[in-house]
Formats: C-alpha cells, structure tokens, sequence
C-alpha cells in the first residue's frame, strides 16, 4: 500500500511538472521562424537553454522553456517575463540551464548541465507592456574559462542602430503556436528597425517602449523571427549581446517585427546585479560580521 501510495504521489508531481510545461510554452508570447539550423558551435558558445528542472530531469530536453546568454562564467542574461506564471514567479531551486550544446534533447561530454542559485528579476518589469523585460540567472558553479563550447559574449558598446545587421538564435517554435520545436539551434538573420518605423500606426503604434527597439523585415514573402521557447534567447550583432528575445505579436506576422529589450539600456542594471556584485556582497557581509564579532570580544 505504501509502495502504491508513493508511486502515485511521484505520478502526479510528473503529472503538474509537465502540465505546467506546457502553459509556460503557450503562455510567453515572444518567440526561430524561416530560419537555418546552425551546424558550427563557433560563435554560438554563449547561447544556453533555460529549463524547468522537474521536467527536464524527468525527460531531458523537455524542460526547456526559453533561452538566454552567457555574460560572464557564472550569469545568463535572459528575459524576465520568462519567470512569471500568473500572478508567481518560478523558484531559482526549479531551474536550470544547459550550456556548450547545439542539441536540446542529445547531451553530450561537452554538455553543461548547471543548476541556478538565484534569479534576479527587474524589479519594475512590467508583464502587461513587457517594460523592463531583463532578468540574471546567477548560476550555481563556474563555467570553466577553458571549456570548448561555452564561453561567455561579449555586452554592447553602443546602443542599437537602425540599419545594421543582426542574427538571433534559439530552439523555438517555428510557427506560432503550433508544431513541434526542433532539436537542432536555429538562427536567422534580420536587420534592426528606427524607432518611429516600429511603432508606427500601421506596426506596433506606440508599444515598442523605451528600452526596447524591434528587429526584423515588415513584409516580404519570407519574414523572419524569433517565436514561442525563444524568449530570453539572444539578438547577436557582430560579437556583441546587443538584445533579448521578449515579445511581438505572433510569429513572422507582416508589420509586426519581433520586439527585443535593448541590453545597453540595461548595462548599469547588469553590472549592480551580476555574480561579481553577489560575490561582492556577500563578501562584505561576512567580513562585516566578522569585524564586529572580533570587536565586541575586545
């Protein structure tokens, strides 16, 4: 009877895990669509898989829910509307992240499976106009500085220009809300928009938001963009983190770009709420502690 009992606790915490899967996956509205699989891990070292750890412990690849880059050995740069399920916000004990791989679903010797000991959301984001969609996943160890495949990218210099050519990447849906997402990384191409071109009344009229910039062609008989399980994912251009996979309407709809956060927006928020600045932290806290137990002994 025990043994009977305990099995069917175990069934239905499977059970609500992929439940819940599922409605993170229909429920993140950014979205890679008309894109090309990526064959060459060069100059995709940074890019990581962000995954529900219940799910994915129980069927690997399964778990991943949105993407994200690696900015230092131990912080993903990522998305905060990833995190937000109704009116909570995933735990950091229930995540993890896999690095160094182009496979979701094929782990291999080169594979970093790693846990996360802390999730950092903006603490303005707001989910209704995605405003401040930025979020840091402090990992739990250190990414090896001499791993072959995962490698941390580089932040931006500048702001994003209109005109200039980008890539984004991501294991993502490649139609709005329907079909199976691959298991290979995709990535495509796209140029970034002006600010007025965006929000325009015939586009996105007004909610492309300060902090934010859209990225893709208006109309065309192949429009390319990022879609559902891409979120968090980057927007590469040249070597540079330049933004973060957050929303739009659909996938691939004419005169509705995907709308990126703008990572040099954020950069002073980064740098307060990175590891480094964790480490930092705690650091001074300890050593504070221990001043004082040392002075009140004298």
């Amino acid at each position: 009877m025990k043994g009977t009992s305990k099995l069917s606790c175990i069934f239905f915490a499977l059970t609500i895990s992929l439940l819940f899967l599922n409605t993170k996956s229909q429920n993140s509205e950014p979205r890679i669509v008309n894109g090309f699989n990526v064959t060459s891990i060069n100059g995709f070292k940074h890019q990581v898989s962000v995954r529900y750890r219940p799910t994915d412990l129980y069927s690997y690849g399964d778990g991943h829910f949105c993407g994200g880059s690696l900015i230092n050995n131990r912080t993903v740069l990522t998305a905060a509307h990833c995190f937000q399920d109704g009116n909570r916000y995933l735990s950091a004990s229930n995540l993890v992240v896999t690095l160094g791989s182009l496979q979701r679903y094929i782990r291999d010797n080169n594979t970093l499976y790693i846990t996360v000991s802390k999730l950092v959301m903006h603490k303005t984001f707001v989910s209704s106009t995605f405003q401040n969609d930025i979020a840091l996943l402090i990992l739990s160890q250190d990414v090896p500085s001499n791993h072959p495949t995962a490698q941390p990218i580089l932040l931006p210099s500048r702001a994003p220009v209109a005109g200039r050519q980008c890539q984004i990447s991501g294991w993502g849906r490649v139609k709005f809300n329907t079909g199976a997402e691959p298991a290979q990384l995709k990535a495509a191409n796209l140029t970034i928009n002006s600010r007025t071109q965006c929000n325009s009344r015939s586009s996105h009229n007004g909610n492309v938001l300060i902090g934010m910039f859209c990225a893709g062609p208006f109309t065309g008989q192949l429009i390319v963009d990022s879609c559902q399980g891409d979120s968090g994912g980057p927007l590469m251009c040249g070597n540079e983190l330049v933004g973060i996979t957050s929303n739009g309407v659909g996938c691939a709809e004419p005169n509705y770009p995907g709308i990126y956060t703008d990572v040099h927006h954020y950069l002073q928020w980064i740098e307060k709420n990175d590891s480094k600045k964790v480490k930092l932290t705690y650091f001074v806290i300890i050593f504070t502690s221990v001043f004082t137990l040392i002075f009140n002994q004298i």
